[in-house]
Protein backbone atom coordinates (compact mmCIF):
# COMPACT_ATOMS: atom_id res chain seq x y z
CA UNK A 1 0.00 0.00 0.00
CA UNK A 2 1.15 3.65 -0.39
CA UNK A 3 0.93 5.46 2.04
CA UNK A 4 1.63 9.75 3.10
CA UNK A 5 3.89 10.07 5.97
CA UNK A 6 5.27 13.06 7.05
CA UNK A 7 4.81 14.73 3.27
CA UNK A 8 6.53 11.53 1.73
CA UNK A 9 4.55 9.25 -0.12
CA UNK A 10 5.79 5.58 0.96
CA UNK A 11 5.56 2.25 -0.51
CA UNK A 12 4.89 0.24 2.83
CA UNK A 13 3.82 -3.76 2.98
CA UNK A 14 1.25 -5.03 5.59
CA UNK A 15 0.93 -8.54 7.30
CA UNK A 16 -1.10 -9.46 10.38
CA UNK A 17 -1.37 -12.18 12.73
CA UNK A 18 -3.48 -13.42 15.58
CA UNK A 19 -2.33 -13.50 18.74
CA UNK A 20 -3.08 -13.36 22.64
CA UNK A 21 -0.96 -11.16 25.19
CA UNK A 22 -1.03 -12.10 28.82
CA UNK A 23 -3.31 -14.20 30.22
CA UNK A 24 -5.89 -12.71 28.26
CA UNK A 25 -7.91 -15.17 26.71
CA UNK A 26 -9.39 -12.88 23.62
CA UNK A 27 -7.30 -12.89 20.59
CA UNK A 28 -6.25 -9.87 19.02
CA UNK A 29 -4.96 -8.97 15.37
CA UNK A 30 -1.16 -7.38 15.41
CA UNK A 31 -0.92 -5.67 11.88
CA UNK A 32 2.87 -5.43 11.33
CA UNK A 33 3.47 -2.32 8.95
CA UNK A 34 7.20 -2.38 7.17
CA UNK A 35 8.35 0.61 5.07
CA UNK A 36 7.67 3.27 7.57
CA UNK A 37 10.72 3.31 9.38
CA UNK A 38 13.60 1.44 10.05
CA UNK A 39 11.98 -1.01 12.63
CA UNK A 40 8.15 -2.52 11.61
CA UNK A 41 4.93 -0.43 13.36
CA UNK A 42 3.03 -3.04 15.27
CA UNK A 43 -0.54 -2.51 15.48
CA UNK A 44 -2.82 -4.15 17.92
CA UNK A 45 -6.28 -4.46 16.91
CA UNK A 46 -9.66 -6.36 18.21
CA UNK A 47 -11.12 -5.50 14.58
CA UNK A 48 -12.02 -8.34 13.20
CA UNK A 49 -10.04 -9.21 9.50
CA UNK A 50 -12.02 -10.72 6.89
CA UNK A 51 -9.83 -9.97 3.85
CA UNK A 52 -6.58 -8.05 2.77
CA UNK A 53 -9.08 -4.97 2.55
CA UNK A 54 -9.84 -4.80 6.23
CA UNK A 55 -6.31 -5.06 7.02
CA UNK A 56 -5.81 -1.83 4.60
CA UNK A 57 -8.49 -0.10 6.09
CA UNK A 58 -6.99 -0.67 9.75
CA UNK A 59 -4.14 0.31 8.80
CA UNK A 60 -4.81 3.60 7.31
CA UNK A 61 -7.38 4.29 9.96
CA UNK A 62 -5.01 3.86 12.94
CA UNK A 63 -1.92 6.00 10.66
CA UNK A 64 -4.38 8.85 10.55
CA UNK A 65 -5.06 8.64 13.60
CA UNK A 66 -1.32 8.71 14.72
CA UNK A 67 -1.39 12.11 12.82
CA UNK A 68 -4.00 13.57 14.84
CA UNK A 69 -2.06 12.07 18.32
CA UNK A 70 0.98 13.88 16.86
CA UNK A 71 -0.93 16.84 16.42
CA UNK A 72 -2.04 16.66 19.91
CA UNK A 73 1.34 16.34 21.65
CA UNK A 74 2.85 19.25 19.55
CA UNK A 75 0.19 21.66 20.93
CA UNK A 76 0.50 19.79 24.45
CA UNK A 77 4.50 20.81 24.47
CA UNK A 78 4.47 24.10 22.43
CA UNK A 79 1.62 25.60 24.74
CA UNK A 80 2.68 23.44 27.97
CA UNK A 81 -0.21 22.22 28.48
CA UNK A 82 1.43 19.27 30.32
CA UNK A 83 1.28 20.94 33.59
CA UNK A 84 -2.19 22.53 32.82
CA UNK A 85 -5.03 20.77 36.05
CA UNK A 86 -8.30 21.48 35.92
CA UNK A 87 -9.07 21.49 39.91
CA UNK A 88 -13.36 22.13 39.48
CA UNK A 89 -15.29 21.48 36.37
CA UNK A 90 -18.22 23.95 37.07
CA UNK A 91 -19.91 24.57 32.91
CA UNK A 92 -22.42 27.18 34.32
CA UNK A 93 -25.25 24.10 33.26
CA UNK A 94 -26.37 22.93 37.13
CA UNK A 95 -24.51 19.86 37.24
CA UNK A 96 -23.00 19.38 40.38
CA UNK A 97 -18.87 18.74 40.45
Amino acid sequence: MKIMFQGEEKECMISVIKAQITAEKKWINLIFVYGISETPMMIASNIPIKSKEDVIKIARCYLDRWRIEEYFKFKKQEYNFENFRVRTLNCGYGIPN
